[in-house]
């Protein structure tokens, strides 16, 4: 069983889209779980805090120029 630790959260101007970064202890390994407009939630899973941050960050602002870069095709 592996324990989780809460790392941080961040939430769209308008609230509506939100990503929460939760370290699994057991692993070492970052899960970003976003919610989008319509309240779907879906996970993405990053080896280290800088990436998970940043995806966080760029999901809550909509950022297309992070999803579009050529380390993330």
């Amino acid at each position: 069983m592996s324990a989780y630790k809460d790392i941080s959260k961040f939430y769209s101007d308008d609230e509506r889209r939100t990503a929460s970064i939760i370290k699994e202890i057991g692993t070492n390994k970052y899960n970003v779980r976003v919610k989008n407009d319509a309240g779907s939630v879906f996970s993405a899973i990053f080896e280290n805090e800088d990436d998970a941050e940043q995806y966080a960050e760029a999901w809550v602002s909509h950022s297309e120029h992070y999803f579009n870069t050529e380390r993330n095709k």
